[in-house]
């Protein structure tokens, strides 16, 4: 099947042409984002010594915690050192699991649990604690 070259020139400038409006496209999206940025500032960047989280909202995460895990309510954080993690596995990684390659802040926990002392960790960005063994 032969294509007239009327018909191939048009094909040609039919592609072309999706391809110019797609171009115009991006470049409007770059540039209205660009000018969001511009709108909005620079964002604030914390250092990672910086971000905390207060004392209630640590009680209440190792709260939630004991209770999932089968342990009494009642409970006394005896230490909080602020820590930033080099992994997601908040300084506890268990064989066979990927975790995220950056720096979690958070907190290294003693809690006393009638005579047992538990360490936990915890991430300040996910609020996910965990108990170190």
């Amino acid at each position: 099947m032969k294509i007239s070259n009327w018909r191939w020139l048009g094909l040609v400038g039919l592609v072309l042409g999706g391809v110019v409006l797609g171009l115009i496209g991006i470049k409007k999206r770059q540039s209205a984002s660009k000018r969001t940025e511009r709108e909005l500032g620079p964002r604030p960047s914390l250092s990672l010594s910086e971000i905390s989280l207060s004392r209630a909202e640590i009680e209440r995460l190792v709260k939630e915690f004991l209770a999932q895990n089968q342990y009494p309510a009642e409970f006394e954080i005896v230490k909080k050192e602020r820590v930033d993690w080099p992994t997601g596995a908040l300084g506890c990684p268990k064989p066979g699991k990927v975790y995220t390659q950056s720096v979690e802040p958070g907190y290294r926990l003693l809690v006393k649990v009638k005579s047992e002392t538990l360490e936990l960790h915890l991430s300040i960005r996910s609020r996910r604690l965990v108990q170190c063994q």
